[in-house]
């Protein structure tokens, strides 16, 4: 099986008080690597995003170390690639009491990665299997590139998969 991701990549700091920051990949790197684990190896998976050149050989290094991400419709742009700064108030990101958790943090973003537009997703319409769009800013893409795709898609066995 096929399985496209569309989304917004970003690099995440996390910041914990008393502690030197962390550099992660997040947006939806999460749901790609995801995917390629629990697929077992049972599925391509197929990033189609934009990255901007300052993160693009890192990101796509991490990614080919997986046998199962392909890396075909990553396109490097100018456009430097969503920074996403969280901080954490305690040096521990959940704090517990007997009623409720709270994530006590503040988080402040750089510019959206460029979003997909149409012409990059669309050579991947007609032989994936199933596509997950993963509104991680919503600026992922627009809302005429989704209607353009379902539309394609609507008569067709290929699922698609939107988290907001």
């Amino acid at each position: 099986m096929k399985l496209g991701v569309i989304g917004e990549p970003c690099i995440d700091y996390i910041h914990r008080r008393g502690t030197s920051h962390e550099k992660q990949f997040g947006g939806i790197l999460y749901s790609v690597v995801s995917l390629a684990v629990i697929s077992d190896g049972q599925a391509d998976v197929y990033p189609v995003m934009n990255l901007g050149e300052d993160e693009y050989e890192n990101v796509t290094a991490f990614l080919n170390r997986f046998r199962n991400i392909k890396t075909d419709f990553i396109y490097k742009s100018h456009h430097k690639t969503r920074v996403v700064n969280l901080y954490y108030k305690e040096s521990a990101s959940v704090i517990s009491t007997s009623e409720k958790k709270t994530y006590d943090r503040e988080e402040s973003s750089t510019e959206p990665t460029l979003p997909v537009e149409f012409s990059q997703a669309k050579e991947t319409l007609g032989w994936l299997g199933g596509i997950l769009i993963n509104m991680v800013s919503g600026t992922d893409i627009k809302l005429d590139v989704f209607k353009k795709i379902r539309e394609i898609l609507i008569n067709t066995s290929i699922w698609i998969c939107i988290i907001l």
